[in-house]
């Protein structure tokens, strides 16, 4: 894949491990200076691709704490790939010593390595040295490793999740540490659902896979994707000589010709105004009554009214029946206000006054580009050759029930030319004599019953790339936990991609 073979000469990749990639169905180009306002950072940005790091959150947006945000890398190329990875795992990003004590979870003095907020969030901080009245901290001891809860550009510190281990490591007052800074590879976090409905997990998926999600979002409608829905429209206006007809409910319904395109006896300047609140790339009009004598003119908002070149397969309105005016978005097209309503717009003026049938429409459609499908051949994940990941959680759910029984789901997504395997880890205890009891479903099919003993614990791996169903019902994981009688029921499962 060219994308692949590019992206290993480029600057900042060096230590690139599991990478995903996606490149969306009918997308050849995608307006690359729109990706810049989303990324965090930007370090590099050629007329073919950008390289930046953008924050992805555990819930897809900034939750309440914790969190969970970490930084991840991506690639937008102009001809519409987009890659995100995480570094190498065996690759430390920062070194820095002498770092001193604020409280049990927090160390001051950090400075270039961190250069903007929640830059390291859900990262590793390990433990190199650590220095205090001559000695070890015993409390803290080289090679503890803790998981980043905050990165406190203001003030320079670093805040841990405290420790609920057995060991309860934490820093000490009087001690100092040297402190070296790890990608984790994107084994952060759980995402569960708690519902049967089987659909695209925008939310529920690895953090590479939801660096391109949101990604995608922005860009596809920057983008000359073929994939397209229809959808209404937010703000349909008819200018008869400055004054305005609200034609919005009526563009968007079926009643047949009763949206006029044009007064019936127009003048020049005369216009239809076409405005949502966030961009589209095409037109989508059911003519009812063609227009005869055409001389109407396409322009966009960048400041100014400027001429529009789209694909016009109405023929400006000329034409009956359902038939798009297509265009993709011009990277300058920004929002006006018409008629109070603040927006992006198109207006088909008119340029000179030949109408002499007036045009009618039945109804009319804004097209968006298609939001990224997770079932989508062109979504997968590559793995460098140089890479320190063995395994990559796709995505999992962590769930318990006391004193009842209950379902939960989650949605793993197919990768290409993979080997997938369901990493499961039992943890169960009971507050009675007795065992808790769980059961797992991969598509719907019993792929293991497990009993698990007071405050016992297991672990299996199971190969599931030979499960295999149609598109849209493929990898959906379901745990059954049965935490009746005083028992409680406490799961693990995860859907994880194993490596060479």
């Amino acid at each position: 894949m060219a994308v692949i073979d590019a992206f290993g000469t480029l600057a900042n990749t060096t230590n690139a491990g599991l990478t995903a990639y996606f490149r969306a169905a009918g997308c050849t180009a995608i307006t690359v200076g729109d990706v810049i306002p989303v990324l965090s950072k930007t370090t590099a940005y050629e007329n073919e691709y950008i390289i930046g790091e953008m924050k992805i959150w555990d819930t897809g947006s900034e939750a309440a704490e914790p969190n969970n945000c970490a930084m991840v890398k991506v690639i937008v190329y102009a001809d519409g790939w987009i890659c995100a990875w995480f570094d190498k795992e065996s690759q430390n990003q920062y070194g820095a010593s002498g770092k001193t004590f604020v409280d049990a979870q927090t160390l001051a003095g950090f400075s270039t390595e961190i250069d903007y907020i929640d830059q390291w969030n859900g990262c590793y901080l390990k433990i190199t040295n650590s220095n205090g009245a001559g000695a070890d901290d015993p409390e803290c001891p080289d090679g503890t490793i803790f998981t980043i809860r905050n990165t406190d550009s203001a003030n320079n510190r670093i805040q841990v999740h405290e420790d609920k281990s057995s060991n309860a490591y934490h820093f000490n007052t009087g001690n100092t540490y040297d402190t070296e800074i790890y990608q984790s590879n994107g084994n952060l976090v759980w995402w569960g659902h708690t519902s049967s409905a089987i659909g695209s997990p925008t939310n529920l998926s690895n953090r590479l896979y939801r660096a391109i999600y949101e990604m995608w979002e922005v860009l596809k409608d920057s983008s000359n994707t073929t994939a397209v829905t229809d959808e209404a429209i937010d703000y349909a206006y008819l200018d008869d000589g400055g004054a305005f007809t609200d034609d919005t409910t009526d563009f968007n319904d079926a009643d047949a010709d009763d949206v006029e395109l044009m007064p019936a006896v127009e003048l020049v300047n005369d216009a239809f105004y076409y405005g949502n609140d966030t961009k589209f790339i095409n037109l989508n009009l059911n003519i009812g009554q063609a227009g005869v004598g055409t001389a109407i003119t396409w322009e966009y908002w960048n400041g100014a009214w400027v001429a529009l070149s789209p694909t016009d397969n109405t023929t400006g309105y000329t034409t009956a029946g359902t038939n798009t005016v297509t265009v993709v978005p011009p990277a300058d097209w920004v929002v006006t206000t018409i008629n109070g309503q603040e927006a992006f717009w198109w207006r088909a003026r008119v340029s000179t006054a030949s109408f002499t049938t007036q045009p009618l429409l039945t109804q009319g459609w804004i097209q968006t580009a298609d939001s990224l499908a997770y079932n989508n051949a062109n979504l997968g994940m590559y793995s460098f050759e140089d890479t320190g990941a063995l395994f990559c959680l796709i995505c999992g759910i962590s769930k318990t029930e006391n004193n009842t029984t209950a379902n939960y789901y989650f949605y793993g997504t197919p990768l290409l030319t993979k080997n997938i395997y369901c990493n499961v880890i039992n943890y169960g205890y009971n507050v009675t004599a007795g065992a808790t009891r769980c059961r797992i479903y991969v598509n719907g099919i019993s792929v293991g019953t497990f009993t698990i003993n007071s405050r016992s614990n297991g672990h299996i791996n199971l190969n599931i790339e030979s499960i295999d169903f149609a598109a849209g019902i493929q990898n959906v994981f379901q745990i059954h936990l049965v935490g009746t009688g005083g028992w409680v029921a406490s799961e693990n499962l995860a859907f994880v991609l194993i490596t060479d």
